[in-house]
């Protein structure tokens, strides 16, 4: 992430473009510091400013309201401020968010204005060449078509992104993984265990070519929204975090995004693949052929909690459930950070 014409701060990702309107951060950022700011971060400062930061974090993947409409926030150490930024189509006043903000970080110096989010990932669409990689575009392995879930990291500190276990190979190691399809190899899929399981899911490991230098990269934040903008992951939560009535959205390659609400957790499953699946959690979205491994995740305008990737549908009756395999089940059966 770059902020226009002004130092690229070292607590944000290059590769996406943020810019506060009201900020033109080479000179008149001082003028909108607040008055409480003091220069320059010592080391205590910036430590309390951190602190603070993922204080705001946590209590913005817990609640909807109140951050919908936040879509930046960071530590400028040059004038030892917390900075948020708010889309300019926000129906609500400034100061309220200032307000809310401030009733959870307390004394700190924090800067409320309005600023604009850009960003670019995919050619044309989700099914198009994307780099970085994001959760949600297509991903061909061997000769099928699914989504990716999330970039990950494993505990052998290896990059890479979890898919569909059922869509890669259970119990096999080495294959291809392109994206979108064949032609732009991006990774090779190494762990995909063999059934009975409590996850549909497999690691593909990041392609990086003998020189070192990765060509494809992969934002282990991001879900896709749009060519230009994307969801940003600021926690992951198991099924013990997520029980009936948690509403839920899920992506795939060719659905698009979808909303419904988890009716269950702890579901065992007959699955083709594996035998038995369980620990499985139902929800009330369906999803097509090509959405599997999707990533499904809380609702929200820009920050958003990682619940798990989607499986396929249940039908039983007339009732259709949408499945997906919970993080905490992936993280532990693919050993994932």
């Amino acid at each position: 992430m770059i902020i226009k014409n002004a130092p690229i701060l070292s607590i944000i990702t290059i590769t996406t473009l943020l810019v506060l309107s009201a900020i033109p951060l080479s000179t008149s950022v001082l003028a909108n510091t607040p008055d409480n700011a003091s220069g320059p971060a010592d080391t205590a400062m910036l430590k309390k400013l951190n602190a603070a930061q993922n204080l705001l974090n946590e209590h913005m993947s817990l609640t909807a309201k109140e951050n919908q409409h936040i879509n930046a926030v960071f530590v400028d150490p040059r004038i030892s401020t917390l900075v948020i930024g708010i889309d300019t189509d926000s129906p609500r006043p400034l100061h309220t968010y200032e307000n809310w903000v401030k009733s959870i970080v307390k004394d700190v110096p924090v800067m409320v204005d309005f600023g604009t989010f850009e960003e670019s990932s995919c050619d044309n669409g989700k099914e198009s060449e994307c780099n970085p990689l994001w959760g949600g575009i297509e991903v061909q392995i061997a000769t099928n078509l699914g989504t990716l879930g999330l970039g990950v990291t494993d505990d052998q500190n290896r990059k890479g992104f979890i898919v569909s276990g059922h869509v890669a190979n259970p119990n096999t190691s080495n294959t291809a993984v392109f994206q979108p399809d064949n032609g732009n190899f991006v990774g090779t899929e190494i762990v995909n265990p063999a059934g009975p399981r409590f996850s549909d899911a497999a690691f593909v490991e990041l392609f990086i070519p003998s020189s070192g230098t990765p060509i494809i990269d992969v934002q282990e934040d991001r879900i896709y929204k749009t060519d230009t903008s994307s969801y940003i992951v600021t926690s992951k939560k198991g099924n013990d975090q997520t029980p009936g009535g948690t509403p839920v959205k899920v992506l795939g390659k060719n659905s698009g995004e979808k909303s419904g609400e988890v009716v269950t957790i702890n579901a065992q499953m007959t699955s083709p693949t594996y035998g038995t699946l369980h620990g499985q959690s139902l929800a009330t979205f369906t999803i097509v052929s090509g959405d599997s491994g999707g990533p499904v995740f809380s609702p929200g305008s820009t920050f958003v909690a990682f619940y798990g990737i989607s499986v396929g549908n249940y039908q039983i009756g007339s009732t259709t459930y949408g499945v997906f395999s919970p993080w905490n089940y992936i993280q532990d059966e693919l050993n994932l950070q």
